[in-house]
């Protein structure tokens, strides 16, 4: 038998390592193996990767926006000005749209019925939710620069100069308007026929949804988050520290929680407990009733869903499930480069990163208890 030199081996070598690298290259990704959260971890989190769907943004392009709307997730891409509609069930796009001029200001789209509502700062655009048709095309009466509240057939508005108005939806008439005393950034919040509007100074106002008829106002003494109208009543969080508990007859102070540091994120009512972000300083879950301290959590956390009796947070770079009555910590998994989550009604997640990567998790059996024993949050001092 010849035996081969070692220049020839050496051949034999680099020819084989070249047919297993183009072998490799052949066989296709699986994008269930990839992605912003490995099914692996997505597991041992309780959850199932059910769809991802990859927007394939050209070049700087990014996502403004993600929000779900009934059945369907919407995103905004820029400078596009791409509007995308998917299928929150599997992820299927279902429409893309262009609106307004490319590299024009947009906002978050909203949805009233079938229609899809997306404005830029001097117009509204009405859109059919199911193909993303255009129906209508309506000046605003002044510059905004927010996405409006729907109220009925009544989409309300606050303008940069703080005048508050409704216009009507279908013919784009100005139903009513209201002018705060400064310059509105917030969102409103609207709850029944109560519309809560915060400016600039700090000073918030309770009008009637139906007329712009004020019912009662008050003030903080700093900026303000975007107001919060919840069951419990409205909320609003302010940069003097203070989370305001307010009566929604009166607008009198059912509580205060005084926090150590400036608040600069509206609170979030998830099931019975009312969170409040503290920035890099961390996490407060408050009984919404009373305003009691319930845990805190010292990491900057962002609280999503609950999932039986546990809470799903967000704590970059990895999601977390603690017991949502304790703070307990009950498992994790790393993640990567999400930057908004959205939350089903039966507890799915559904993960966005602004380079327009989209996955769906799908909760398959919350943990009841830590896999090892763990401390309680720390509380925080009263």
């Amino acid at each position: 038998m010849k035996r081969l030199s070692g220049q020839h081996l050496l051949r034999s070598l680099a020819s084989l390592a070249l047919v297993l690298c183009l072998a490799a290259c052949q066989k296709p990704v699986d994008p269930f193996r990839t992605g912003l959260v490995y099914p692996l971890d997505a597991r041992r989190l309780g959850y199932t990767k059910v769809w991802r769907v990859d927007l394939n943004l050209p070049g700087k392009a990014r996502l403004r926006s993600a929000e779900l709307l009934d059945d369907l997730v919407l995103t905004v891409e820029v400078p596009s000005n791409l509007v995308t509609a998917l299928r929150a069930q599997d992820g299927k796009v279902l429409w893309t749209r262009q609106v307004g001029n490319r590299g024009e200001e947009i906002f978050t789209p909203t949805r009233r019925g079938d229609r899809i509502l997306v404005n830029t700062e001097t117009h509204l655009f009405v859109l059919d939710a199911l193909s993303g048709r255009p129906l209508q095309s309506n000046p605003l009466s002044f510059v905004v620069i927010t996405a409006p509240v729907v109220h009925g057939q009544l989409a309300i508005f606050a303008a940069a100069e703080g005048r508050v108005f409704a216009q009507r939806i279908g013919s784009g008439q100005v139903a009513w308007s209201y002018q705060m005393p400064a310059g509105v950034r917030m969102r409103p919040a609207v709850l029944g026929d109560n519309v809560l509007v915060a400016d600039i100074t700090g000073y918030y106002k309770m009008l009637d949804a139906n007329d712009g008829r004020p019912l009662w106002s008050g003030r903080s003494f700093a900026p303000n988050s975007q107001p919060v109208l919840t069951e419990f009543g409205p909320f609003i969080a302010s940069q003097d520290t203070f989370l305001y508990a307010l009566d929604s007859a009166t607008g009198k102070d059912r509580w205060q929680y005084a926090a150590t540091t400036p608040l600069h994120q509206a609170p979030a009512l998830i099931g019975s407990v009312l969170y409040q972000s503290l920035g890099p300083r961390g996490l407060v879950a408050l009984d919404p009733a009373t305003g009691k301290l319930l845990w805190q959590s010292k990491d900057p956390a962002t609280p999503i869903t609950e999932v039986g009796d546990a809470l799903v947070l967000y704590v970059r770079p990895r999601l977390e499930l603690v017991d949502a009555a304790t703070g307990r910590p009950r498992s994790a998994c790393l993640s990567r480069e999400i930057d908004k989550t959205l939350a089903l009604p039966d507890g799915s997640l559904i993960l966005i990163s602004n380079s327009g990567a989209i996955e769906c998790l799908q909760p398959h059996a919350a943990p009841t208890a830590p896999a090892t024993p763990a401390a309680p949050a720390e509380p925080a001092a009263e």
